[in-house]
């Protein structure tokens, strides 16, 4: 495991004391007494720490990411709450895999979460099957340069190279990182999924199943 964490915060119009009820009503979604469901996470953890109705630390039971901790903070705002979440320790060898999705799929998780503690509502949009394209991108301020591809991947069989510029993946277009793993969660694995890159002073396109 590595520092590598999340941490996102949100302000719900609950209070902390409702937040935490919150929390504590989906608790039969675990399986065990010590543990936790974590709404938004789609996920069972095992309790750290848990002071009502402040703070509540889980190590998470489920891959991916198992053995990372999730820490959940409510502090009275105004008349609701700040809700403060951080994930840590994840593997970097995951996290290198994973590119910018990995940042992209945290703001979900939290917005998930936000959503669940503001409305009652489980929607686990953030684990919407992923369909990774096998390549690793660098924000220039024109867009995104490729900046590695995976063996094997449809990247490769693209015919997509470091330092290409992609233009554009699946039809939509890209200028930030974030764009290219909406992409991934949008296709689906068997899929032909066309993309159009600038190499030099050339436009290239070509289409590969992903």
């Amino acid at each position: 495991m590595t520092e590598i964490r999340t941490d996102k915060s949100f302000a719900v119009a609950a209070s902390p004391t409702e937040a935490w009820k919150a929390l504590e009503g989906v608790r039969t979604r675990a399986a065990g007494p010590d543990e936790w469901w974590l709404p938004g996470f789609a996920t069972r953890g095992v309790e750290v720490e848990a002071e009502a109705p402040h703070r509540l630390t889980v190590r998470k039971l489920d891959e991916p990411c198992a053995g990372t901790l999730i820490a959940v903070t409510f502090e009275h705002a105004g008349t609701g709450t700040r809700v403060r979440v951080v994930q840590s320790g994840f593997d970097q060898a995951f996290v290198d895999a994973a590119g910018e999705g990995f940042w992209a799929h945290a703001d979900h998780l939290a917005a998930d979460l936000h959503l669940f503690l503001a409305t009652g509502v489980e929607a686990d949009r953030a684990w919407r099957p992923w369909a990774p394209l096998g390549v690793a991108v660098a924000a220039e301020p024109f867009g995104l340069r490729v900046a590695g591809v995976r063996p094997g991947s449809w990247a490769e069989r693209a015919g997509v190279r470091n330092d290409d510029v992609l233009l554009t993946v699946a039809g939509a277009p890209l200028y930030h990182a974030g764009e290219l793993g909406l992409v991934e969660r949008i296709v689906h694995p068997g899929d032909e999924v066309t993309a159009t890159w600038v190499r030099g002073r050339e436009c290239c396109h070509a289409t590969a199943r992903v």
